[in-house]
């Protein structure tokens, strides 16, 4: 079963693809000098992005202070790991 590393690595890799594509640039062309000719953010950007977007919206509802995620987060936070910076 494949892990979440695996897939974003997938997924940046098909995203920067269709990236050189649209720009027309040779597939050795650095990665960065790609995002910034065509002015868009990078995949891990985007991905970071959305997950905090998602997580505002659970954040702000309602009954999200009984649920086990509140619990999961502020343990991630009192022990300053990485889930706990958002």
């Amino acid at each position: 079963m494949p892990n979440v590393v695996d897939k974003q690595l997938e997924i940046s890799q098909s995203y920067m693809g269709t990236v050189e594509q649209l720009l027309g640039v040779w597939r050795q062309t650095p990665e960065d000098i790609c995002l910034v000719e065509s002015a868009i953010p990078s995949v891990q950007s985007l991905m970071l992005k959305q997950q905090r977007c998602f997580l505002q919206k659970i954040i702000s509802r309602v009954d999200f202070r009984l649920t086990s995620l509140r619990k999961a987060l502020d343990l991630a936070i009192s022990t300053k790991s990485p889930m706990g910076v958002f």
